[in-house]
């Protein structure tokens, strides 16, 4: 009976019906659309202490969303940045996705409510979190001083373990000053750079520079020859 009581106390979303729900005195809100929710639906917001990982800093307030629920349209989910020493675009909402580990779902940034927003298909362990570290460049090649043939291989090692790197356009290689296409596959966390032509005999300059979804910006050059 207590657990009915305190059941009937929360705001129910009821299919058919666009809300919106503040949490927190505001710090955190759903939006609902009219077809996010097939059955009455009551949400829950518990707030919680995240423990993160060194590459990210906590920037506002986490949060348990539940119960487990599947939405048949996505949900919108906001969370207040109360501070000021954050620069807006290293935001995102981040969520738990196993010990120690989150992934960015989203980082929409509304400079007038000072929010930022992610959306959801389906409820967890969320948290604003800022990431604020470049991400990592390996193993480019060829190597600084390799002799290589016309055609050599163009790749590079790519890590990033905060926002992630979302967009190939984020990734840019330079060759002798002029861009090359690149490639990304993000489950090798490689990069390729294509070569439609043989590079001519002597010395050539590779240089690549890759960006997270945060802004963060990483370089990487190499000077090899071909004979």
């Amino acid at each position: 009976k207590l657990y009915d009581e305190r059941l009937a106390a929360l705001p129910v979303v009821r299919p058919g019906t666009a809300q919106d729900l503040d949490y927190h005195a505001g710090s955190a809100s759903l939006g609902f659309a009219a077809a996010s929710a097939y059955a009455p639906f009551f949400p829950q917001v518990v707030a919680f202490a995240p423990h993160i990982p060194e590459h990210l800093v906590i920037a506002g307030p986490a949060y348990a969303l539940g119960p487990e629920y599947s939405f048949d349209r996505k949900v919108e989910l906001r969370l207040r940045y109360e501070g000021t020493d954050l620069p807006p675009e290293k935001l995102g909402i981040y969520q738990e996705v196993g010990e120690d580990k989150w992934v960015m779902v989203g980082n929409e940034w509304d400079a007038i409510e000072r929010r930022v927003s992610a959306k959801l298909r389906r409820l967890g362990r969320y948290a604003l979190l800022a990431d604020l570290t470049a991400p990592e460049i390996e193993k480019l090649q060829p190597a600084a001083g390799a002799v290589v043939d016309g055609r050599p291989k163009i790749r590079a090692v790519l890590r990033d373990a905060g926002a992630g790197i979302g967009r190939e356009e984020d990734i840019e290689f330079e060759l002798d000053g002029r861009p090359l296409i690149a490639e990304y596959d993000p489950d090798a966390d490689l990069v390729h750079g294509l070569l439609l032509a043989d590079l001519a005999p002597g010395r050539h300059r590779l240089v690549l520079v890759v960006r997270d979804m945060s802004g963060n910006q990483a370089e990487a050059r190499t000077e090899f020859e071909v004979r």
